[in-house]
């Protein structure tokens, strides 16, 4: 067990295991808590937030939440879990080290200008939304250069980086969302005075601009996604339309390659002196005239527009 006393002792920072019981029934003696939650504190391995708010000035908010995720590993979530009451602030697991660039002096100075354990838990909020924020920047690059990719190349790279990145921002949305979840069950728990602070409104700040941030990137991947399947459409059209037309004009000399082909032995074609020079001209005719065909119909133009602008690329 670990205590810190901040702003000349008018509230505390109790690190503990919550594994022990007995210790944390002690630390909690008169708040009610709910006994199912004490017997699986140390065990929770997702978000959740809980709470009392039965006798004023004894309301307390418990849970667990996960504070850290690498969104290319699944089995990276780091959780920590919580109690929360007017006059401290209990927590297991959290490890600061897990963030980028954290100065834990500096953690500690900001915790000491807070006056209540509410806004120290707001602090870690911030810090958590802060590392969320790094994450969701990244995003800003990698969908520009989707979108000229998408652009240039229509394959199934291109589709695959799109759906990484659709995952991921989901991840974030999902990672998001509990903390959406304390900035309402707070007041809700400990009164809508608690608005009235700056820390409250920082969180609750930078959590709508994380939400807002993930729920724009998330349009433009769809976007992007109904884009890539509308020209893999469209390219798979003018596969099937190129493919119907070779098979149109091939067509003669298939027809009149299976009507000579026959094993007849009265075929008067067999014995003409010109019959082979005759066949070939009668086969270019019929093709000559189907391409004409197709082409006064306007079946075609689209095929050979296409091939036009790929060369001038």
């Amino acid at each position: 067990m670990n205590g810190h006393a901040f702003n000349d002792g008018k509230w505390q920072w109790i690190e503990m295991d919550f594994s022990d019981k007995a210790a944390l029934e002690k630390q909690i003696s008169g708040y009610h808590v709910d006994d199912r939650w004490l017997d699986q504190a140390s065990e929770g391995e997702t978000n959740n937030l809980q709470m009392d708010t039965t006798y004023e000035g004894k309301e307390v908010v418990w849970g667990s939440l996960v504070y850290n995720h690498d969104l290319e590993d699944p089995e990276s979530e780091r959780v920590f879990h919580f109690c929360l009451t007017r006059e401290f602030l209990l927590t297991d697991h959290l490890d600061f080290d897990v963030f980028e660039k954290i100065d834990t002096s500096n953690i500690m100075t900001k915790l000491d200008l807070t006056h209540t354990p509410i806004e120290g838990f707001m602090v870690f909020i911030n810090i958590i939304l802060n590392s969320y924020l790094k994450k969701i920047d990244l995003f800003e690059g990698r969908i520009n250069d989707l979108l000229w990719q998408l652009e240039r190349k229509n394959n199934e790279k291109v589709l695959s980086q799109i759906m990484k990145c659709r995952h991921q921002l989901l991840i974030l949305k999902s990672l998001i969302l509990p903390l959406k979840e304390i900035e309402i069950g707070v007041p809700e728990a400990f009164g809508e005075s608690i608005k009235e602070g700056p820390i409250y409104n920082k969180m609750r700040h930078r959590i709508r601009r994380a939400f807002t941030l993930v729920t724009e990137y998330g349009k433009e991947i769809g976007s992007m996604a109904e884009l890539e399947s509308v020209k893999a459409d469209v390219r798979g059209n003018e596969i099937m339309k190129t493919l119907t037309i070779v098979t149109v004009l091939f067509t003669p000399i298939m027809a009149w390659g299976a009507l000579w082909g026959m094993n007849f032995i009265h075929m008067p074609e067999l014995d003409y002196k010109y019959g082979y020079l005759f066949a070939w001209l009668l086969i270019i005719v019929n093709t000559g005239a189907i391409y004409q065909f197709l082409r006064n119909k306007g079946w075609m133009g689209d095929v050979l527009n296409n091939r036009k602008e790929a060369k001038k690329k």
